[in-house]
């Protein structure tokens, strides 16, 4: 409850303040307690007191006075102020960006009267009195972002490629219209803040409601060791005030594996095992290739469905499989991802 203190004479301007719950996206109320002093001692006051929008106020229509009572005994009174309706950008532009204070002219009514006399007459207390209470608007963000990275292809040259949507939310008492929108998307929103020319901004573009930006990087190209992490920071100028918000994106080079096979054929005879030997490399450069450490290999058999080798088919092959963990840019192609080790056809020792 907010109270409006009192003076020896006379109703006094205080300011008070809309408060905005974020969580529940509405404005609460403002209770005021408002009382008239003569000679220091509270005045018993008419029930019947006035409370009204002041002239030239432009919250006029916006504002609702609820509760009102008498109390302590008639000697004060109590009333609820709250907002009422929802804003467009340029209404709260207008009352709440400029913080446009809720100006109520409010007439208190003692009960004693002055007491007629010969001549002049002698008031025995004061007469009815007007004054100014001012409520401060209540301060809130007229939007959001919210922000969704997305993955793209690479560029025709293999450099890699990410993109970056974002999208406006508004509170509810806020509703744009359709042209206020309209503006808000004709606003670049997109810039690189890292201070860094290996990723550049390709394009931004109206999506969704929203907008998307394109980034390239400059330099990195396939097979480079390393990834370039930069951030991007998202602003809009909303109903006068600066919204924006900051992330951090990353770019993967494409990555090239090759998966190495010892042998393209194996004869097997009895007391001659044959053995192969298999390894997904990760080439870094021309000519250069690393063992990929979280590579996994699985070995099957005829992809006919055999159980078993057969020696005397020449059809007969042993199929690796090479597996990648997760992760940005480990994605096998499938020529990089099998290979086959066929069978040659051989007699085996003591069988006729």
């Amino acid at each position: 409850m907010y109270t409006l203190p009192s003076l020896a004479t006379g109703v006094i301007l205080v300011s008070f303040g809309f408060m905005y719950d974020a969580g529940s996206g509405t404005v609460g109320p403002v209770v005021i307690r408002s009382r008239i002093r003569w000679n220091v001692e509270p005045v018993p006051l008419n029930p019947n007191f006035r409370v009204i929008v002041a002239p030239g106020c432009p919250w006029k229509d916006r504002v609702v006075v609820t509760e009102k009572e008498i109390i302590e005994a008639g000697k004060a009174v109590r009333f609820t102020v709250a907002l009422k309706g929802t804003f467009t950008l340029g209404q709260y532009e207008a009352l709440i960006g400029r913080k446009e204070p809720v100006r109520l002219a409010v007439t208190l009514y003692p009960l004693a009267a002055p007491v007629p006399t010969i001549g002049v007459p002698v008031p025995t207390g004061p007469g009815p009195m007007t004054d100014t209470v001012v409520i401060a608007p209540p301060d809130f963000s007229p939007a959001a972002f919210e922000l969704a990275p997305e993955p793209v292809p690479d560029a025709s040259d293999g450099t890699p490629m990410t993109a970056l949507a974002a999208r406006l939310t508004f509170p509810d008492l806020i509703v744009p219209t359709d042209a206020e929108i309209t503006d808000l998307s004709r606003q670049d929103w997109f810039r690189v803040v890292s201070p860094t020319d290996r990723v550049g901004l390709v394009n931004e573009q109206a999506e969704g409601g929203g907008k998307r930006a394109l980034f390239r990087a400059h330099g990195l190209a396939p097979g480079t060791p390393g990834n370039d992490s930069f951030d991007v920071g998202v602003s809009v100028r909303v109903a006068g005030r600066v919204v924006g918000h900051r992330t951090t994106l990353t770019l993967v080079p494409k990555k090239t594996y090759v998966l190495r096979v010892s042998a393209d054929h194996l004869s097997v005879s009895r007391g001659r095992p044959a053995a192969f030997h298999a390894l997904l490399l990760e080439e870094t450069a021309p000519g250069k290739e690393v063992p990929v450490p979280k590579a996994v290999l699985v070995t099957g058999f005829d992809p006919r469905g055999g159980p078993s080798l057969d020696p005397f088919d020449p059809g007969s092959v042993v199929v690796i499989v090479a597996r990648l963990d997760p992760g940005p840019g480990a994605t096998l192609g499938e020529r990089e991802r099998s290979a086959t080790i066929r069978f040659d056809a051989v007699s085996v020792d003591g069988v006729e």
